[in-house]
């Protein structure tokens, strides 16, 4: 599980006020990446020894998207931001 402390760090969140809800964004996040990845945390400190930076810095990204619009009423048109894509991609396991 990737650190509230790091996430706040990157979102630059000093208040502990909003702790439970950014720990409830981080679980989404991370659930969100496994499932893309076809990875469970299990697999990457299996396969990495470590949660690689590039997955703990998506989950940072997702986390200041859902922190950003947590009610989904953003008029922005809702993209894959291609850096985000391009940090998980090389982590997906292909199913055969």
């Amino acid at each position: 599980m990737i650190e509230l402390e790091y996430v706040k760090k990157h979102l630059h969140i000093e208040s502990d006020d909003e702790d439970e809800v950014l720990e409830s964004f981080i679980e989404s996040a991370e659930e969100l990446i496994c499932t893309y990845c076809n990875r469970t945390w299990n697999d990457f400190y299996n396969d990495y020894g470590k949660i690689p930076s590039s997955i703990k810095n998506a989950v940072s990204m997702i986390v200041g998207s859902l922190y950003r619009d947590r009610e989904g009423t953003s008029r922005v048109d809702i993209r894959v931001n291609p850096v985000l894509k391009a940090m998980v991609r090389p982590f997906k396991k292909i199913s055969v």
